[in-house]
């Protein structure tokens, strides 16, 4: 189980924590942001108060690249260029966000990781984590993908895995236990047939999804929002198998894991030493879930591209916000080239880009009736 946690920062609105310089490499302060909201509770209106955190730094636009993805991440919508203390109703976006809280869970001259906790019920109520780990330099969020190799995912997740199958056997062995026992008249538990052949079915389920084979991508794909990076460790979780419904019913339930720096020092690149051993000034340079900031032309957009995995295939999702609408796009990568086709618009509508990375930018077109030129920045 995730460890309980010291403290979470219920900040008060318009309340500042400041890190002395000999902290952190910057001065950087955290405001509290609230958002008032009602729903229907077993026919009573209930009113709570949603809190979200807001980054103020001396260089504005890496707090910017923070704040953009803590919201866009959280909220579904960019962050507001300043500091809000009172938020408007995220409508739809947060509809079964019945309590939203964050905490600074880490740290240091480099970096920071900020932990984000959301109870959503659908009707079946879960707690949802996710981490954010930045690089304080420029707001670049930092990723397994960049810290490590793609070897390193093989001797991690078979460590991970190993894990996984013997917990999942041993519940799936208990709750056979329970159903012999309940149909012999010697159950004591309180849970019912039903409920026990649904947990049984689940978790048989999750054990069969265990897959050694999948790619080095995968792995870190579907960690990413889960990890921390330590001074001396990184550790992760594996929550409840199965859909936000049926979470309950993985008896297993979420697993941590850690792994030091010591055993992935051999696996890690050159961006991972400098940001997770202090060695060396490397910079992140990937693109993938990054907020990428530029133009189209003159005209600013805003854009963001996920590597996605299912059935054993990478493939990629994009959204791009520019002149007030928001365009999605699903493609792939071809000879070093990001391909993205816009999905939902017309035909006489369509976009078409293409994108090449040249340092820390991605280049290429973007093709409607006419083309246009693209310059996105990777923070």
């Amino acid at each position: 189980m995730i460890k309980k946690l010291a403290h979470w920062l219920c900040l008060a609105s318009g309340l500042i924590l400041t890190f002395a310089g000999t902290a952190l490499a910057t001065d950087f302060s955290i405001l509290s942001s609230t958002m008032n909201k009602s729903f229907d509770d077993s026919g009573k209106v209930k009113n709570v108060q949603l809190r979200m955190p807001y980054i103020k730094m001396n260089d504005a636009e890496v707090a910017r690249a923070i704040n953009d993805e803590l919201y866009l991440s959280t909220l579904a919508y960019y962050a507001p260029a300043n500091y809000e203390p009172e938020l408007a109703d995220a409508g739809d976006n947060i509809a079964y966000v019945k309590d939203l809280s964050y905490e600074l869970f880490y740290q240091n001259k480099h970096r920071i990781v900020i932990k984000i906790s959301q109870l959503m019920c659908r009707p079946v109520c879960s707690v949802s984590k996710m981490y954010f780990n930045f690089d304080l330099r420029n707001g670049h969020q930092i990723g397994f993908h960049e810290v490590l190799r793609p070897d390193a995912s093989k001797m991690m997740s078979k460590i991970v895995h190993a894990m996984l199958r013997k917990r999942y056997r041993k519940q799936i062995a208990i709750i056979q236990k329970d159903i012999s026992e309940m149909k012999n008249g010697r159950y004591r538990g309180s849970r019912n047939l039903s409920y026990l052949q649904e947990s049984l079915q689940l978790n048989r389920n999750c054990l069969r999804g265990i897959k050694d084979k999948q790619s080095p991508m995968a792995f870190f794909i579907v960690y990413q929002l889960t990890s921390r990076f330590f001074d001396d460790r990184v550790e992760f979780t594996n929550f409840a198998c199965g859909d936000p419904d049926q979470a309950h019913l993985d008896e297993v339930s979420s697993t941590d894991f850690t792994f030091s720096y010591a055993s992935l020092r051999p696996f890690m690149t050159a961006y991972g030493r400098a940001m997770l051993l202090n060695e060396g000034d490397a910079t992140g340079t990937d693109w993938r879930g990054q907020i990428l900031t530029g133009s189209v032309d003159k005209a600013p957009v805003k854009m963001r591209v996920y590597e996605t995995y299912k059935d054993g295939f990478i493939g990629y999702f994009g959204v791009a916000d520019m002149d007030g609408q928001s365009h999605q796009f699903t493609g792939s990568m071809s000879d070093g080239q990001l391909v993205l086709y816009s999905l939902f618009d017309t035909d006489e509508k369509k976009i078409h880009i293409k994108l090449k990375q040249t340092g820390n930018e991605l280049i290429g077109e973007w093709r409607t009736k006419d083309v246009r030129q693209i310059k996105l920045h990777i923070p």
